[in-house]
């Protein structure tokens, strides 16, 4: 199996090798600041145009076996699967220009296809070879699709953002239990009842007649008192107790 894979891979390479020597028709634009000699331009630009159509010509099984390569060899065969059925088969490659992007060269290839044109980028480092090291495919839809695909991106958006804010009133409806349970209202005390007048007014009526009681006692002794110094008694007399008498008017003449 390794053995039938490294055929494989040198055919591709060979083929590859003589397609570039025998691709004299593409035509290259180049950047003046590029600092590539014009037959180093004229090499890049054939091998992007000669790599392109390999990619795109070759089975699933050829694609496979590059791929296994890695670093840049994966990169263009995943971007190659990934548009391959989009654009249809392959047609024909048409003019390449170069320019020069910070650190490295691009070389951007128009290639016609079934469905649609497509531009196509290879990134080099800048370095004695020129290793490739990034394959970039850029389909040219026509304006109907990309007019329907703004359409799409327009919609998408605006259900997202419909999304976010039926969310975000769902979170703010939550805010009133966030802040833990309202504490609860104390109940208002019941106003002190009124005392009944009749009530209250029994201690003032008792103190009242007690005062009275005593005023009498008082007046009652000092007329003792008086008559004792006008006619004295040899055993005196003494007061032992005053009581209020049931009729009133007993007790008024008293």
């Amino acid at each position: 199996m390794k053995t039938i894979i490294k055929r494989t891979r040198a055919l591709f390479v060979l083929a590859l090798c003589a397609v570039m020597l025998m691709a004299g028709s593409v035509t290259v634009f180049a950047a003046a600041d590029t600092g590539l000699s014009d037959d180093m331009k004229t090499a890049v630009g054939q091998y992007a145009g000669s790599l392109i159509e390999q990619l795109y010509s070759a089975d699933d099984e050829t694609l496979e076996s590059y791929r296994s390569e890695g670093n840049f060899a994966q990169v263009a065969v995943d971007a190659v699967k990934d548009t391959k059925s989009e654009l249809g088969a392959f047609q024909k490659v048409g003019d390449t220009k170069i320019s020069k992007s910070d650190d490295q060269i691009v070389t951007s290839t128009r290639v016609s296809f079934e469905h649609y044109d497509a531009d196509i980028e290879i990134y080099y480092n800048q370095d004695d070879q020129l290793t490739p090291v990034n394959f970039v495919v850029n389909p040219d839809y026509p304006l109907g699709i990309k007019m329907g695909q703004a359409g799409e991106n327009v919609l998408a958006g605006f259900i997202i953002v419909v999304i976010v804010l039926i969310f975000l009133a769902f979170v703010i409806s939550l805010f009133k239990y966030i802040g833990g349970k309202k504490k609860e209202e104390k109940p208002e005390q019941a106003p002190a009842a009124a005392i009944p007048a009749a009530a209250a007014a029994e201690p003032a009526v008792e103190t009242a007649q007690n005062s009275g009681d005593e005023e009498i006692a008082a007046a009652i002794a000092a007329a003792i008192a008086a008559a004792e110094e006008e006619q004295p008694s040899a055993g005196g007399y003494y007061v032992r107790s005053i009581h209020r008498n049931n009729s009133g008017r007993k007790w008024k003449r008293a």
